[in-house]
Parts: structure tokens; C-alpha cells; sequence
């Protein structure tokens, strides 16, 4: 049984914490901040990794309980003095990982130390496994995180960016956004699904991909974003209707035909 600790979107803590069980097995959670995550389960970690709500997971190495005044350097000062770093990082590092970079963060943004600390730190890894500093194209990351709310974390990053999250277009919500807003509706089979404001279409091509419907209704004004999001939903083999529409009038739509309405409206501005 492996401990995780992973990143969200704050906001979402006890959606995250009720929704882990039905997800994973054996789920224990030890620590559920707003943004951060701490629990224990007996799954594959490549089930793990692929958790849509979460930003960013990482194998728990080492937790830290208000680590002074200078929570990082106190943080790497011991995990430099711990004598089973080599073993609890050699377990989890595969052997054609030969690159690898410390990443330090403080609540939410990587920040700099001073530089003698962190060689050593990096020169003790070194020996791993033969492991070499790659600042620029890591296979491994080791990351510090500290809060305010006093704890700190050291641990190894199992989730990487990937090449739809780069496509994320301005106005466009990310995936693991729509994917906590899809769950917040409580989806269920016999649901009739309504987003009026489509757009490029990641709440209910999330919808469609990962939970259970009955039919998906969507559309927008403009006709170019309906043909975008037709081609888009071509590979789904279940109904999702796209249609073109003002939102705000949808008298189309019988009273109480529809069971679950999740949107994000046109703000005007991204």
C-alpha cells in the first residue's frame, strides 16, 4: 500500500474525499487540506495517476510537521540527514530513469534556496542507480511543497503534462475542472444532460467520456463552434445532440425534461 499526496483545485476537498472510495481500493485518508490531498490506498498507481481531478499526484517520501521558521531548507537539511533516502527513492525508480531534478514549492509557486543545499542534495542522489541532474528534460522529479498551514512534503511527481492539457484554449475549461463540476451533478445513467453554452466543449465531452448518461444536449450561437464540437463528438456512440441556440431562450426544451444542467456561461473575458 502506497501513501500519495495529491494537488486540486481548491474547493472541491470534500467531493475529493467522498469520491476516492468509490474510485480506488482500500482508501484511507490521513490529511485533506484545501488544494492538497494525503491518503493511502492499495491500487495500481497507474490508476492513481490517471485520477482527471486531481493536478498533480506525488508518492509520499516524507510529511513534515511545521518545519521552523524556513520550512523548505529545514526540510531538505532532513531529508539529506534521513539514511534510507537511497532505498525509499531507488523503490520507486525505474531503471531506464537516468534523469532527474529537485523542484521546490511554495504554496503553489517554485521558488529558488540557497544553491550549496541543494548540491548536496542533488549529489547524494547522484548515487542512485547512477541517476544525473537534468534540469531541462527529467524523467524523474523530486518535489518539496510547503504550506501555511504548516505542513511539508517531499515526495516523487507519478503524473506528467500532457499533450491535450497543452491544447487548453483561452476561455476553455481544463480537464480537471470539468471533470469536478461533472461530479458535483451527481451523474447517474438516466440522466438528461443540458450545457447551453458548449463552446469548445470540455464539460460535456467530459461527461460523455467518463460518467453515465442517458443523452447529452448542448449547443451555442455561433455556428463554427457547432461544427468544431460535432466533429468532436463523432467517436461517441451514445446520443449527445448539438444544437444552435440563444441560451436564454430554450423554449424547445419541454418543462422538466431536463434531470442535470452543469455550464460554464460566456463571461466575455478569459
Amino acid at each position: 500500500m502506497n501513501t500519495y499526496f495529491s494537488t486540486f483545485i481548491p474547493g472541491f476537498s470534500q467531493i475529493i474525499e467522498n469520491s476516492l472510495p468509490q474510485i480506488l481500493e482500500d482508501v484511507t485518508v490521513t490529511l485533506n487540506l484545501d488544494g492538497l490531498i494525503v491518503y493511502q490506498t492499495s491500487s495500481n498507481p497507474e490508476k492513481v495517476k490517471d485520477l482527471r481531478f486531481f493536478n498533480n499526484t506525488y508518492i509520499l517520501l516524507n510529511k513534515f510537521e511545521k518545519p521552523d521558521h524556513n520550512p523548505i531548507e529545514r526540510m531538505i537539511y532532513l531529508v539529506l540527514q534521513s539514511p534510507n533516502l537511497e532505498a525509499q527513492i531507488s523503490e520507486y525508480t525505474l531503471n531506464k530513469t537516468k534523469g532527474f531534478r529537485v523542484v521546490i514549492s511554495k504554496e503553489n509557486q517554485n521558488i529558488r534556496v540557497k544553491n550549496d543545499i541543494l548540491i548536496r542534495l542533488e549529489e547524494r542522489i547522484q548515487k542512485i542507480r547512477g541517476l544525473t541532474v537534468n534540469k531541462s528534460k527529467a524523467s524523474l522529479e523530486l518535489w518539496f511543497l510547503s504550506r501555511d498551514e504548516g505542513h511539508g512534503f517531499f515526495g516523487i511527481r507519478i503524473t506528467k503534462p500532457t499533450i491535450e492539457d497543452k491544447k487548453v484554449e483561452a476561455g476553455e475549461l481544463k480537464p480537471e475542472l470539468s471533470h469536478l463540476l461533472c461530479l458535483l451533478s451527481e451523474p447517474d445513467r438516466s440522466d438528461i444532460f443540458l450545457d447551453p453554452f458548449c463552446g469548445h466543449g470540455a464539460i460535456p465531452l467530459e461527461r460523455a467520456s467518463f460518467f453515465p448518461y442517458k443523452q447529452i444536449l448542448t449547443g451555442d450561437m455561433d455556428p463554427k463552434t457547432i461544427d468544431r464540437f460535432r466533429l468532436k463528438t463523432k467517436k461517441f456512440t451514445k446520443k449527445i445532440v448539438t444544437g444552435r441556440w440563444d441560451a436564454t431562450n430554450l423554449h424547445s426544451f419541454d418543462d422538466e425534461s431536463i434531470t442535470k444542467i452543469v455550464t460554464d456561461p460566456p463571461w466575455g473575458f478569459y
